[in-house]
């Protein structure tokens, strides 16, 4: 059912006033502030295994990043290749069929919507940047180095964080933090 169908009982002339207000709320559609550090806490602690397996599995393949239908590898140091993954014959030979089954089998229980890999750390975003929270995203870090801990990432701001990069962390365990990532350009 298009919108056409779906407005075709309002008289043209209300259908014009309508489409400022429906334009506004179609752009805010998918669009909402980051979760609670408690959210994602619990959310990480009902699913720390599949965590933990993720994060494995991402820093022992070649693999940068992981979305849903796409996938960035390292060809050699230094040079990324993006794959736009749409049946298994589009898969590079460094990935298995099996192994990205089990990517987006993995993306699609914990709810992140990309995974990013270096040398020391696997982020996960859950919240993607949007109107709503600022172009920021929020998600569970994996770190092997020590970071800096905050007692909250709720309410921060990109001003706030300026003086610290435009991120900032909050520990929860070992080597898994909460991140919160604004693009201060």
């Amino acid at each position: 059912m298009g919108l056409r169908s779906l407005f075709s009982f309002v008289e043209t002339p209300t259908r014009l006033r309508l489409a400022p207000t429906l334009t506004c709320l179609l752009m805010l559609v998918g669009c909402r502030s980051h979760s609670t550090d408690a959210e994602l806490q619990r959310w990480f602690l009902l699913h720390s295994s599949e965590f933990e397996e993720l994060a494995t599995v991402s820093r022992s393949d070649s693999v940068v990043t992981v979305q849903p239908h796409r996938l960035t590898i390292e060809v050699r140091p230094g040079r990324l290749q993006t794959f736009n993954v749409r049946s298994d014959s589009d898969l590079p030979l460094v990935v298995s069929s099996e192994r990205w089954r089990r990517y987006q089998d993995l993306l699609a229980v914990l709810r992140v919507h990309t995974v990013y890999r270096d040398k020391r750390d696997v982020m996960f975003q859950i919240d993607e940047p949007g109107f709503l929270n600022g172009d920021s995203q929020k998600g569970i870090l994996y770190s092997r180095m020590e970071r800096s801990s905050r007692s909250s990432l709720d309410g921060l701001t990109a001003t706030e964080l300026k003086s610290s990069s435009c991120e900032a962390t909050k520990k929860i365990r070992e080597n898994w933090y909460l991140y919160l990532d604004y693009s201060c350009d």
